[in-house]
């Protein structure tokens, strides 16, 4: 997890510009969105590099749904329907499931 919270925090951030661009078209936005990424591709390739591609993308893409999901109802007011709900709960049941890999070298 040592990488993937600055990267969903990052990306949440990243993805909350991006959404205020589209609405307003402050250029401002566009860059912050574009410079969140770029950060976000070189903390990933760190967190490849300790705890290989499978569990950093599935804790990646875990979390970040999560966050972004928190972002778009909490912050931008967007209303989830049950079906979003529930997948939700899935996501948080594979989390969970999915638990702290530790780091490729303390496998061998």
């Amino acid at each position: 997890m040592e990488y993937i919270i600055p990267i969903v925090s990052i990306e949440a951030f990243g993805d909350y510009q991006l959404a205020k661009y589209v609405k307003t078209s402050d250029t401002t936005n566009l860059v912050l969105g574009y410079g969140s990424y770029i950060f976000v591709v070189n903390l990933f390739i760190k967190s490849i590099r300790k705890q290989g591609l499978g569990w950093s993308n599935a804790a990646w893409d875990g979390w970040s749904n999560l966050a972004t999901g928190a972002v778009a109802f909490l912050v931008l007011g967007e209303k989830a329907t049950n079906s979003q709900l529930v997948g939700i709960a899935l996501i948080s049941a594979g989390l969970f499931l999915l638990g702290e890999k530790p780091t490729l070298a303390e496998e061998e």
